[in-house]
């Protein structure tokens, strides 16, 4: 019975660790000038830069987050979350990734509680709105117990009685 229950893909729970809210969308604009020293490439980036190479101009686009609940952590997951509109209680998932970037004042941080504002991106994620939800989370996971037959005729029988 004992091996049975290994085999047994195990329960999953997702736990809330903090949510925030978008206040502000930005755009960063980066320029990559490739250089090439004795046959290697080296990838030099700069913000705005006027020099003669060939640049290739790229934008990431970033968020100022007011954090309401818990903490925001860069280790774990963050989905992104919107409402259908501003009367809704509901949330619709618009991405789920990992965090790119964490800052609070211009430092990096790895976690923030709630109360500050910060700034961030997520990995591959653009699609940013004033009002989105930011929700940092993990996934628990615990593994299914087999019941006893005496326990599946009890839960049989109370389903039978409703």
């Amino acid at each position: 019975m004992v091996q049975i229950e290994t085999l047994l893909p195990p329960r999953e729970e997702v736990v809330v660790l903090g949510e925030g809210e978008v206040t502000e969308v930005f755009d960063i604009h980066l320029k990559k000038t490739v250089q090439s020293v004795a046959g290697v490439k080296y990838v030099r980036i700069a913000c705005a830069c006027a020099c003669a190479r060939v640049c290739r101009l790229t934008r990431r686009r970033r968020v100022r987050c007011r954090i309401t609940k818990g903490t925001i952590s860069r280790k774990n997951r963050v989905r992104l979350m919107r409402r259908p509109s501003k009367d809704s209680e509901e949330l619709n998932l618009v991405a789920d990734s990992k965090l790119a970037n964490l800052k609070h004042f211009k430092r990096d941080v790895n976690e923030l509680g709630s109360g500050n504002e910060c700034g961030l991106r997520l990995a591959d994620v653009d699609a940013y709105k004033v009002g989105d939800i930011i929700q940092c989370y993990t996934i628990k996971k615990h593994p299914r117990k087999l019941l006893s037959g005496e326990g599946q005729q009890y839960q049989q029988s109370s389903s039978n009685k409703a």
